[in-house]
């Protein structure tokens, strides 16, 4: 179960540092790393809830809050500024409490707050250190905060529906409500390549290259073509951890072209300092 926690906080936290590397201005490489930590902590915080919710241990109850006050505590040490990054990373961990919860009795309550969870998870990284509150208005009306945004939440929530049909079982035995029950496998598959196609649009706004949009439009095209004509595949267990191999993949590579679109220097602010 560790093992499972340490993996997904790992793919979780990739989410927060596309959205540091998109919109950070600083070349501090001990804000780097204090922001990379805090991550962590705050994505594997998370992962123990997820845990607690499937096995019923409290040991990762206490998991959980040790490891997002270590965050907390973390995020808020450089000044009095930088305590909006903890109360950041506080509701981020509060909308994933809230997300566990409705899991337990709520059959749709837990979709929009995953999807909003999506969101606060990128804006950790996002609004990074951005204290000021101007300056934090006009970045949230800014065209790549705002579709970049979409792209990650978009994905995020596609990604969740097909989780959820793999975990029907998993959700019996643990208790937990699961739309997928309810839907069936066919409409739940449909609305989740819905959301990805989504993600592929907010995605296809953000590069400027016409040679990449039609990439990105290849990409769009394959992944309907497995979901929605190759859908039987997907009922299958091999098929279905084919499909989210496929799908993650593609989001990495997605999510690395369009930081080389819009942030081609990130790592070169830090190499001076190496």
């Amino acid at each position: 179960m560790m093992r499972k926690a340490i993996f997904q906080s790992a793919f979780l936290m990739g989410i927060p540092i596309l959205g540091f590397a998109l919109f950070s201005k600083t070349a501090d490489l001990k804000e780097l790393a204090i922001f990379l930590v805090s991550s962590f902590l705050c994505a594997i915080s998370v992962s123990f809830l997820n845990i607690l919710f499937e096995s019923g241990k409290k040991i990762f109850l206490a998991c959980s809050l040790i490891s997002i006050t270590m965050s907390l505590i973390l995020s808020g040490l450089k000044d009095i500024d930088s305590l909006f990054n903890s109360f950041f990373i506080f509701m981020t961990y509060c909308i994933w409490v809230f997300y566990y919860l409705a899991r337990r009795g709520l059959e749709f309550a837990d979709i929009p707050l995953h999807f909003f969870g999506g969101f606060l998870i990128f804006w950790l990284g996002a609004l990074w250190n951005n204290n000021d509150i101007q300056k934090i208005i006009n970045l949230l009306s800014d065209k790549t905060l705002i579709f970049s945004s979409l792209f990650v939440s978009f994905a995020f929530q596609g990604g969740y529906i097909i989780d959820l049909i793999q975990d029907i079982e998993e959700d019996r035995k643990s208790n937990q409500k699961n739309i997928v029950e309810r839907i069936g496998k066919n409409r739940a598959i449909f609305i989740s390549q819905i959301l990805f196609t989504l993600s592929y649009l907010c995605a296809i706004a953000l590069v400027k290259s016409i040679e990449i949009k039609i990439l990105l439009i290849i990409f769009m095209i394959a992944q309907n073509y497995i979901a929605l004509v190759k859908r039987e595949n997907l009922k299958r267990e091999d098929g279905l951890k084919k499909y989210r191999i496929f799908y993650r993949t593609i989001f990495s590579v997605i999510s690395a072209i369009i930081l080389a679109s819009h942030q081609t220097d990130f790592l070169l602010k830090f190499f001076p300092q190496v």
